[in-house]
């Protein structure tokens, strides 16, 4: 679990508090699917199953997390999907972590098709008022059919274009990397996804996950922590409790 403690202004800094925070939240999604179907030739047999949570809270930028782990079967196909996802949003800094599964098996010839997947999703938005320098750290991992990614999108809108981005495909990829952004807009993303899908014997597994954060670092003689820290405190003190 990540603690962040706010830091006390110096009397320099004081005078920044009246200002534009340096950081302001835009939006906030964060979301886990889980999914599995089988259908089998003999007796059309179909069974499906879905798991769909989100951050649906009043108040945004909590700490967050979900997991589920499903199975469907339809004689002889089966197919399995499971995620977990976790996340903690602090003024300077957003860490999450998340992992999913999916696997579609055939047993015999009675079995026609089988799947099962998953996605954990992590898209925060915000914008800067001011240039800020960001420590990008990050452990990727995907196999099959998957990918797993860590992206910095240069606005608030699903058009975006893409500005920095680190993804693995069949692959483990570790990410340190520092990054200016200038004011503006941006969308800061951890995705992990993969389907397994299959028609014939025996069996196709994919896995992918995440685990990193994205911190922001203050600059020489800047009270970026402080700043930003406060106007986080103050939005959720006046904030109703999330039940």
């Amino acid at each position: 679990m990540l603690h962040l403690a706010l830091l006390v202004p110096a009397a320099s800094c004081l005078a920044a508090f009246a200002s534009e925070p340096l950081l302001l939240p835009a939006h906030d999604l964060r979301r886990l699917a889980v999914y599995a179907t089988a259908d089998s030739d003999f007796g059309g047999e179909t069974a499906q199953s879905e798991y769909v949570s989100r951050d649906a809270s009043d108040v945004p930028f909590l700490p967050w997390g979900a997991s589920d782990d499903l199975t469907a079967t339809a004689q002889s196909a089966q197919g399995q999907g499971r995620g977990v996802f976790d996340s903690v949003i602090a003024p300077t800094v957003l860490t999450a972590s998340g992992a999913i599964y999916g696997r579609g098996t055939i047993f015999d010839e009675t079995g026609y098709a089988a799947s099962g997947g998953a996605i954990a999703e992590m898209r925060i938005g915000l914008t800067l008022t001011a240039p800020t320098r960001w420590h990008v750290i990050a452990s990727l991992e995907a196999t099959g059919n998957a990918s797993a990614s860590a992206t910095i999108f240069g606005g608030l809108t699903a058009d975006a274009p893409v500005l920095h981005a680190w993804t693995a495909n069949y692959s483990t990829l570790s990410v340190d990397a520092f990054v200016t952004l200038a004011p503006g807009e941006y969308v800061i993303s951890f995705t992990a996804e993969g389907t397994a899908s299959i028609f014939y014997p025996p069996e196709v597994v994919v896995e992918a996950s995440f685990s990193g954060s994205f911190r922001m670092v203050p600059g020489p003689g800047t009270c970026v922590a402080g700043i930003v820290g406060v106007a986080f405190a103050l939005r959720r003190k006046r904030s109703p409790t999330r039940m």
